[in-house]
């Protein structure tokens, strides 16, 4: 009985069995789940930018038919979510000039080559001053606020938290930047944004922009529970709705309290209005109009 459960060493010279599939760990999964994750909570926020740009007003010129194809894109940061905003907007015709990690950032006239940015991240898990090393025409400096010196069509911080100050967004609005969307955890400070809302800028905060990754991970949870199998197109598709869904929500608290085009206001206004609708229909809070009307 042992040896028909212990079946010995594998034999290097034996052919592999039609069907069967080389062992994967547990590293190798997560490692694909995250990086499906990373691209779809990308492409979210770079929906929201481009709904933005389709919609949205500024101070003085309609927005409307303006598109992401042919502007210049500085994005902060090299990690998962940096580099697939950097594969997604190039796909949708734009071109990205710099990236950056802790250490400093890289400025490439010509475009970021994403397959070497890929390589020294994803792959040989170094740092972004090697690209300037293997790109001639490009540069590296020291410093990764610097990067928003860098003039551009469309900022994308998507590094880390207070990563963008009053003195960053003073630099990006003097580049002669059209909109901003934030990819990392609230990387613009108050300040920083209320530059950035003076100015007319498109401004797409955090809390809206990326909020891809919460909308993925509910997706999963409905593909678990209905025992489904979408394709990354199905999913894309359902998080394209729910991001154009999410941009019209804040627009339009925004209109509703007097506070039009301040996207700011209407992500706050629009998720505090739909938690105290879910707590007064489960009676966990009273309503003004209930208050009034049994306790005059």
């Amino acid at each position: 009985m042992s040896d028909l459960i212990h079946e010995g060493p594998k034999d290097p010279n034996k052919p592999p069995v039609p069907g069967e599939e080389k062992p994967t760990t547990e590293r190798e999964r997560m490692k694909k789940v995250y990086t499906y994750v990373a691209i779809l909570f990308t492409v979210a926020f770079l929906l929201i930018l481009w709904t933005f740009l389709m919609n949205q007003r500024s101070i003085n010129e309609i927005k409307d038919g303006k598109t992401i194809a042919g502007k210049t894109v500085v994005v902060s940061g090299s990690g998962n979510v940096a580099i697939y905003a950097v594969q997604k907007i190039t796909e949708m015709g734009a071109k990205v000039v710099a990236m950056s990690d802790s250490n400093g950032y890289i400025h490439d006239p010509d475009g970021i080559k994403l397959d070497i940015i890929k390589d020294i991240k994803l792959v040989k898990r170094g740092r972004i001053k090697e690209y300037a090393a293997q790109v001639p025409g490009s540069t590296y400096t020291e410093g990764f606020r610097g990067i928003w010196t860098i003039p551009c069509d469309i900022a994308l911080p998507c590094a880390t938290q207070n990563e963008i100050t009053a003195a960053e967004a003073e630099e990006i609005v003097k580049g002669g930047a059209m909109a901003v969307a934030e990819g990392a955890n609230m990387p613009s400070t108050p300040e920083a944004i209320a530059i950035f809302q003076k100015a007319g800028l498109l401004f797409a905060p955090a809390k809206a922009a990326n909020a891809g990754g919460v909308a993925v991970s509910a997706l999963e949870m409905s593909q678990n529970s209905m025992r489904y199998s979408w394709t990354f197109e199905e999913v894309d598709a359902k998080l394209q709705g729910i991001m154009v869904n999410i941009f019209h929500n804040i627009n339009n608290a925004a209109k509703e309290y007097g506070m039009e085009g301040n996207l700011v206001a209407g992500a706050n206004l629009a998720g505090f209005k739909k938690v105290s609708e879910a707590m007064i229909a489960q009676r966990l809070a009273v309503s003004r109009e209930c208050w009034r009307r049994f306790c005059p």
